[in-house]
Formats: C-alpha cells, sequence, structure tokens
C-alpha cells in the first residue's frame, strides 16, 4: 500500500505541474505584454502560481516515489524545503555532518521532508529547526517562537512500538487532513526499518529519525 500511495502522489503532482507552470507562464507574458508594474492583480495570481509549483514540488519529494527509490541530492532540497516551510513561519538551516551516509539512502530525505512538514503545522507561532545529517540519523532540532509546541500530530510519528509491520495499530486512528502525515511517515519509516523518538530540554525539543 505504501508503494501505491507513493506512486499515486507521484502522478497526482506530475499531472498538476503543467498546468500550474502554465499559470505561472501566462503570469509572466501578460506583464511582458503591457501590465503595469506592480498591479496587485498580477502580482498576486503570480505569487499564488509559485507557491502552488513549490508546494507540489515539495510534496513530490516528500510524499512521492522521488526519493523513495535512489536518494535525493540535497542540493535540490534544501532551496525547495526553504520556500515551502517559509510560508509556515518555520526557518530550516540544514547541517552536514562527517560523510553523513543517511544521505545515500532511498527514503531518507523524504522522511525528514515529511517530518518537517509535521514540525510545522505542530507549531502555532513558526518556529526554528536545524537538520542534523549524521551518519544513519536525521535529527530536527525544534526551537519554537513562542515556547509551546504541539505534540499531539507528533505522537503518531514516535508511537512506532505500538504499530505491526503489517501497519496495524493497537488503538484505532481517524484518519484526518491533520495526522495523515505523520501517520503516513511512520509507516515510511517502518518499511525502511526505521525509528522515531522526541526528547524534549530546557523547550528545546528533537524528533530523532534512526534508520537501521
Amino acid at each position: 500500500m505504501p508503494d501505491l500511495l507513493e506512486a499515486v502522489m507521484s502522478r497526482l503532482c506530475h499531472d498538476l505541474a503543467g498546468p500550474s507552470s502554465a499559470v505561472a507562464n501566462g503570469v509572466e507574458l501578460i506583464s511582458e505584454l503591457g501590465s503595469e508594474p506592480g498591479d496587485d492583480s498580477i502580482t498576486m495570481v503570480e505569487g499564488s502560481a509559485q507557491s502552488l509549483i513549490g508546494r507540489l514540488q515539495y510534496f513530490r519529494f516528500a510524499f512521492g516515489q522521488a526519493g523513495s527509490r535512489s536518494p535525493l541530492p540535497l542540493s535540490e532540497v534544501e532551496p525547495i524545503a526553504a520556500a515551502f516551510l517559509a510560508e509556515r513561519r518555520l526557518t530550516v538551516s540544514w547541517m552536514r555532518e562527517g560523510h553523513a551516509d543517511v544521505l545515500e539512502r532511498p527514503g531518507a530525505l523524504p522522511c525528514a521532508l515529511i517530518a518537517l512538514f509535521v514540525v510545522a503545522d505542530s507549531l502555532p507561532r513558526g518556529g526554528e529547526a536545524t537538520v542534523h545529517l549524521a551518519n544513519s540519523d536525521v535529527e530536527i532540532e525544534i526551537s519554537p517562537s513562542s515556547g509551546a509546541l504541539s505534540q499531539e500530530t507528533l505522537q503518531h510519528v514516535t508511537s512506532l512500538k505500538e504499530t505491526a509491520v503489517d501497519g496495524s495499530v493497537s488503538e484505532p486512528i481517524e484518519y484526518t487532513p491533520k495526522v495523515a502525515p505523520a501517520v503516513a511517515l511512520r509507516h515510511k519509516l517502518l518499511a525502511l526499518g526505521g525509528e522515531a523518538e522526541m526528547t524534549e530540554e530546557d523547550g528545546v525539543f528533537a524528533l530523532s529519525l534512526r534508520f537501521s
């Protein structure tokens, strides 16, 4: 089932990317043909089109097949993640430590992207996140702007022990849009033989993704 969902997401992103790019190109053409610089309507449409394209790129990398079959280049991931998460008031920096074997593992960076998506959803007032890439681990250090972090959704990521190999859980989960990305991350980690752990010290949270 995870492979099927990744394939569906890849297809959706592919089919939506064409019209989104067409909108952006159309707005650029209108501007070139005589729209006054700074026209509010053109600026609004152009910004929305670019935002849509950025979201599709992020979703394709995080939930699609792009990084599950072969490793994603960090150089491509960083700018896409920065733009997407900035809209959610989450500033992200990436720290590559040593050789960072985890970057060569298919599925690892998609897991990090899904985790950042869940983290951003759990920060009502935004914040900062530093992604440490070292050996076979990804550790996301989270500093909320308000000092608060809603951990309700993140608990679905870290409760791996309650999830069987076949994806069944000891307690039923209502698959709401809010919870779905966290559950998707948990299933992806299970498929990769990974695990997740959340710790907290002095108001700074760390979400660790470990791959065997």
